[in-house]
């Protein structure tokens, strides 16, 4: 409806996971219609994205629960203020409840609330209580015949690791807090955020088919940085003075996540990295090394155009320049920006930033 968007973009549950990087592209027809196809086995979760022509921004969103052999159909309305949509379905209003629960961009929006409670029984009764909320919403409509058993399990299972990976959150936050303010980070801070991996939430297969299940795991593996050198902010710092941050995020993760965990990790958080286009060389040795390890892996697909830039970008950078380059006089003098002019005084000069 409105303005036809000219594509539209959607999350692929390659091996049933939930992450918003691994996308795909589909463009729309005159009417602004399209159609996807996903070859799913089971209850999968999936978003469907209309981009803005930056293709970095979105306009809107719109989750779903997707089962196998049924159709769904999702209208958005463009010309709304709030950008709008429609989804057409036999679980309708299951999905409708599914857009409304809570779903920030990062637990660490979600747990704001947190960050100032000081007893950490408050905390933790609270978010409990909101996860119950969350899950009764799902289960009346389960009782209710208005969704099938793998989507309310799905749903809550999702709901599980979110409000999980809150707690979490709000104990790393107070750990980085407590470097300003002494005090925020206390031993029940400690036990709080110890708590969170006390089950088997990072053990089962099933963790990355949730859209919060990566955001847990990467609290845990922050966790267990702190926890090798006993939450003393300082001793880690030391001991990673000389330590690139990427390189030292995989070494962690090899370390603590089994080979089954560790793949997915490793995909999503270098996908999310090199999105920030820092083309950072190192990248190129990690990703050689991630492909010698999972030589089939469903997840190349979307790291190599990103990794072919950084490729591209460092043979652009060992490049001799060009003759007609010339620096400045004196540039390693020059600190200002009137500096830099003075040496060019009454010509025109076009500058590009």
């Amino acid at each position: 409806m409105g303005d036809f968007p000219k594509k539209v973009q959607y999350t692929i549950p390659t091996n049933n996971t939930s992450y918003l990087g691994f996308r795909e592209t589909v463009t729309t027809d005159s009417l602004g219609q399209y159609k996807i196809s996903l070859p799913i086995e089971k209850a999968s979760f999936v978003k469907i994205i209309i981009p803005k022509e930056d293709g970095i921004f979105q306009i809107t969103n719109a989750a779903l629960v997707v089962e196998p052999r049924k159709k769904y159909e999702v209208n958005f309305n463009l010309d709304a203020p709030d950008k709008t949509y429609d989804i057409n379905a036999e679980n309708q209003i299951a999905q409708y409840t599914l857009n409304q629960l809570p779903n920030p961009e990062h637990p660490e929006i979600g747990a704001i609330p947190f960050y100032r409670d000081s007893i950490t029984t408050n905390i933790t009764a609270t978010i409990d209580s909101l996860q119950n909320v969350d899950i009764k919403k799902m289960k009346a409509l389960y009782e209710k015949d208005s969704l099938s058993s793998s989507f309310f399990d799905l749903v809550k299972l999702d709901r599980t690791y979110y409000y999980t990976a809150l707690k979490g959150t709000v104990a790393f936050v107070k750990f980085i807090m407590n470097e300003r303010e002494k005090g925020e980070f206390t031993d029940e801070v400690k036990t709080m955020w110890q708590s969170c991996f006390d089950n088997d939430l990072l053990s089962r297969s099933d963790f990355q088919n949730t859209f919060w299940g990566f955001s847990l795991l990467e609290n845990y593996l922050y966790y267990k940085r702190y926890e090798a050198v006993d939450f003393d902010a300082e001793k880690f710092k030391t001991s990673t003075k000389d330590v690139s941050y990427i390189s030292h995020r995989i070494s962690e993760a090899k370390k603590y996540l089994p080979k089954d965990r560790l793949e997915f990790y490793e995909a999503a958080f270098l996908y999310r990295e090199l999105l920030q286009k820092n083309y950072q060389k190192e990248f190129i040795s990690i990703y050689n090394e991630f492909d010698f390890a999972y030589p089939s892996s469903s997840y190349s697909q979307y790291l190599e155009p990103l990794i072919d830039s950084v490729v591209d970008f460092h043979k652009k950078a060992e490049q001799q320049f060009s003759k007609a380059v010339k620096f400045v006089n004196n540039y390693k003098e020059i600190n200002t920006f009137s500096d830099l002019l003075a040496q060019f005084k009454g010509k025109k000069i076009y500058i590009d930033i």
